[in-house]
């Protein structure tokens, strides 16, 4: 197979990221793509992304230190056939996947709380990783199957919290860990000047938690071993 070079030295480098770190509790998962322009089944292309052209790599990594744990090069349909719990949609695989990698380091792993974004969120995810004993946030589309067509007033049901909030605009979001409850924070405005605003929890600890695959990827590009040959 093209791929089994690569992926044996990938499956190595995951072993060595669990080996040297513990993760704590919250856990960020997201996509970067690795700069890549050639003829390959494997390119991926998204123009709104800054890097346009490249193989996608689902990262999971320790939302507080950034520390990259865990990684899944994704290869199309050779990835897809590959995912565990064929059932589930892929997103949900996906993080399932690699969810299952560090229970697999770590059997006795319980009670983490990952976070993502809506791209790869659903809700039979947050009820699989409740069974995992593993909590899910992150925002979620609105066109999403089983999600409710109006969200108006956060909702709990199966112990998931769906809540749409109005800020500069609708931010659905979908939580199996925090509960209704609000806080009153500060913010400066350019005519009204410092204004108290009530914000709920959910999406406080979601703006906390959502950064460490994209600040990975940032000191990877900026640390990156890779050189442009000089002619």
């Amino acid at each position: 197979m093209r791929i089994q070079k690569v992926s044996s030295f990938m499956d190595y480098i995951d072993s060595k990221f669990q080996e040297f770190f513990t993760l704590d509790r919250e856990i960020s998962i997201d996509e970067f793509v690795v700069k890549f322009k050639d003829k390959s089944s494997f390119i991926t292309y998204n123009p709104k992304k800054p890097t346009k052209w490249g193989i996608r790599i689902y990262v999971l990594s320790d939302a507080r230190t950034e520390y990259i744990c865990a990684m899944l090069p994704y290869y199309r349909s050779i990835s897809t056939n590959t995912l565990i719990r064929p059932n589930l949609p892929v997103s949900s695989r996906i993080i399932l996947q690699l969810y299952h990698r560090l229970l697999t380091a770590n059997p006795e792993a319980k009670g983490h709380h990952i976070f993502t974004d809506r791209y790869l969120i659903e809700i039979l995810l947050a009820q699989e990783l409740l069974k995992l004993s593993c909590y899910l946030t992150g925002t979620i589309s609105t066109n999403r199957k089983y999600v409710p067509a109006v969200i108006i007033h956060g909702k709990i049901q199966l112990d998931i919290l769906l809540l749409a909030w109005k800020d500069k605009r609708i931010v659905t979001i979908l939580s199996s860990y925090d509960a209704l409850g609000t806080t009153t924070i500060e913010r400066r405005m350019k005519q009204a000047g410092t204004v108290n605003i009530i914000k709920p929890n959910v999406i406080i600890n979601y703006n906390m938690n959502t950064g460490g695959v994209d600040k990975a990827d940032q000191l990877a590009s900026s640390y990156c071993f890779m050189r442009k040959p000089c002619k």
